[in-house]
């Protein structure tokens, strides 16, 4: 019976996926929250009565049997968590070896354009536009293979989040924050150099 357009309520159901005809002894049955113990035990007592003594009635929990599932999920999401910040580090490390070994190249060059009148603001444009323009590069190639992997991986379930671009700009973000601070030690030494002795020693 259906219920009438201006009684919005769920009316209790088993569902048989299964054609007219066909004896099957599996049933699926959906319970509101909070109901499912309540529930479980008067309908076990009614399809038992149904059975033979002989036969067994064994009852699954839908959502416990995806928790396994989604506890495998969430192990690999948390590995692939753990391999990124590893991934970060290194490629901060590597960020800041390039640096160091950057200032060490140019520091008579440095010398000289503070000598000339050049800000630290004007220094650290010149060394940070480098590495943001290599930012921005490993993003075009990472972003799309990253959107492309996750996105055939989502399609598999029903219930998923969506790949918003707000997410990818946090990402960047995030990267360009770190990398900022990497190289902001080594921005602190150019600034406590004293020009005249780099020339000096050169």
């Amino acid at each position: 019976m259906v219920p009438p357009a201006t009684e919005p309520r769920i009316i209790p159901g088993i569902y048989l996926p299964f054609p007219e005809g066909y004896i099957n002894e599996t049933l699926y049955v959906k319970f509101r929250p909070g109901y499912v113990q309540q529930g479980i035990q008067p309908l076990k007592d009614k399809v038992q009565a149904q059975l033979s003594s002989f036969t067994p009635l064994y009852i699954e929990n839908l959502w416990v049997d995806m928790e396994g599932y989604l506890s495998k999920v969430i192990e690999l999401g948390s590995m692939i968590f753990w391999l990124a910040v590893f991934c970060i580090l290194i490629s901060a490390l590597g960020v800041y070896s390039a640096m160091m070994l950057a200032v060490e190249k140019r520091s008579r060059e440095m010398a000289i354009r503070k000598i000339n009148g050049a800000t630290l603001t004007d220094i650290a444009g010149i060394f940070c536009l480098h590495y943001l323009k290599l930012l921005i590069f490993a993003a075009c190639i990472a972003f799309p293979l990253i959107y492309g992997t996750m996105h055939r991986w989502l399609e598999e379930y029903s219930h998923r989040i969506t790949l918003r671009p707000d997410v990818f700009a946090a990402i960047f973000i995030l990267m360009m924050i770190i990398m900022l601070l990497t190289i902001g030690s080594q921005l602190l030494k150019i600034i406590r150099v004293n020009p005249t002795e780099v020339l000096k020693n050169d």
